[in-house]
C-alpha cells in the first residue's frame, strides 16, 4: 500500500456522514484506505497494526473502492462487519508484537475493543463496550474465513442496538 499525505478522494462524503469536525483534532486523526492507498491527511505515524488495520479493509474494497465506501457510509451493519475483520487483524498484530503475557493480551484486547466501538465510525445507536467485545471475541474465531474472502452482505455480525435479537 501506498501511504498519501492527503484526503481521500470521497472525503467530503466521509465528513457528511461521520461529521468529522466534531471530533478533537488532538485526539482523533483519521486515516482511510481506498483501493492501494492510505489516505493520512493528518499526517500522523501510523503504527504497524493500524497498517495492517487499513490493508484489510483495502483487501476486502478489491477493485471497487467507490461501491465499498458507498455502502460503508450507508449501511451500519456493513461497516461493523468491515470494521471488525480489520480490528481482529489490529488485536493479531499486537499480540504477536506485545502480547507476551496474559496480562498484555487482555490489556490490548480491551483497547481494541473499546476501538472497535469508537464514535468515528458513527454506529446508530453506538455500540456498546460489551457487544463490541463479544463481536472481537467471534471474530477471532472466524479469522480465517474472514480475512481470505468478502464478507456477505447482512453476514452474521448485526448491531444489536438496531436488532435485539442477534447473536
Amino acid at each position: 500500500m501506498i501511504v498519501r499525505l492527503d484526503f481521500p478522494p470521497n472525503y467530503e462524503a466521509i465528513n457528511r456522514r461521520f461529521r468529522l469536525d466534531q471530533f478533537d483534532k488532538k485526539k482523533f486523526k483519521p486515516i482511510f484506505a481506498y483501493g492501494l492507498f492510505i489516505f493520512n491527511p493528518h499526517r500522523t505515524k501510523i503504527p504497524l497494526e493500524l497498517f495492517e488495520h487499513e490493508k484489510v479493509h483495502s483487501a476486502r474494497q478489491g477493485s471497487n473502492p467507490a461501491g465499498w465506501w458507498d455502502q460503508y457510509l450507508a449501511d451500519d451493519n456493513f461497516r461493523l462487519i468491515e470494521e471488525l475483520a480489520a480490528h481482529v487483524i489490529e488485536y493479531k498484530v499486537l499480540v504477536d508484537h506485545h502480547g507476551k503475557t496474559r496480562e498484555a493480551r487482555r490489556r490490548i484486547f480491551h483497547h481494541v475493543a473499546s476501538r472497535l466501538r469508537s464514535p468515528l465510525y458513527g454506529y446508530q445507536p453506538p455500540l456498546h463496550y460489551d457487544r463490541a467485545r463479544e463481536f472481537l471475541k467471534k471474530g477471532l474465531k472466524e479469522i480465517d474465513k474472514m480475512t481470505t474472502r468478502p464478507m456477505p452482505q447482512g453476514g452474521t455480525i448485526t448491531n444489536p442496538n438496531r436488532n435485539p435479537t442477534a447473536p
